[in-house]
């Protein structure tokens, strides 16, 4: 792992896994709140798989983006309940049901699948430095999407929001979006390695 690579890791579990659980105390445990931050780490897995690095084969930097996001999510995630039941406790462990845990971590892994896969197919089309803009714009652009919808939504659709905020709803949704992208990653896998093997 790069020097950079390692840094980003560790400010990033300092800042989610231990001052923001500090700062927040047991609201941290806010199923929203849980299922972000175990998704926060995918931030890094474009830049990682896009990599100007091309010693490195592709699928290697995959394999590594994907475990990088992982490992991040689980260390996080333990280190934030840790923090919570540490400076707040209450005489028995708090934490959020095992469901969402699992969900959110399983989200998490499809989605660092998908877009290690998603990034490998544009670096067929496009530089390193182009794939890597794109992503970031992508998920800008998702960030800005879920904020605006969140305040400018018309009522109805936030209360049909707020009905799939739940920790049941929250479980639910995020296996079935885990599974979706694992579809999704598997068709953009299988269309790279036939256009490879045309190639």
């Amino acid at each position: 792992m790069k020097r950079s690579n390692l840094i980003a890791f560790i400010v990033t579990l300092v800042l989610f896994g231990t001052l923001l659980p500090l700062w927040k105390g047991i609201d941290f445990l806010d199923p929203i709140l849980i299922v972000v931050s175990a998704n926060l780490s995918l931030l890094f897995v474009a830049p990682l798989v896009a990599s100007s690095d091309e010693t490195v084969p592709v699928r290697s930097r995959m394999g590594a983006a994907v475990v990088y996001a992982v490992s991040l999510a689980v260390l996080i995630v333990v280190n934030a309940i840790a923090t919570v039941n540490l400076t707040q406790w209450m005489g028995r462990l708090v934490m959020p049901r095992v469901s969402l845990l699992t969900g959110a971590l399983a989200l998490n892994a499809g989605a660092a699948i998908f877009l290690a896969v998603l990034t490998a197919v544009l670096l067929r089309r496009m530089p390193p430095e182009r794939v890597r803009r794109t992503m970031r714009t992508v998920f800008l652009v998702v960030l800005l999407a879920y904020v605006f919808t969140l305040r400018l939504a018309p009522a109805a659709l936030r209360d049909l929001l707020d009905e799939n905020m739940t920790t049941e709803a929250l479980a639910r949704d995020t296996w079935v979006a885990s599974g979706i992208l694992l579809a999704c990653a598997g068709a953009a896998w299988a269309k790279l390695a036939l256009n490879g093997r045309e190639a």
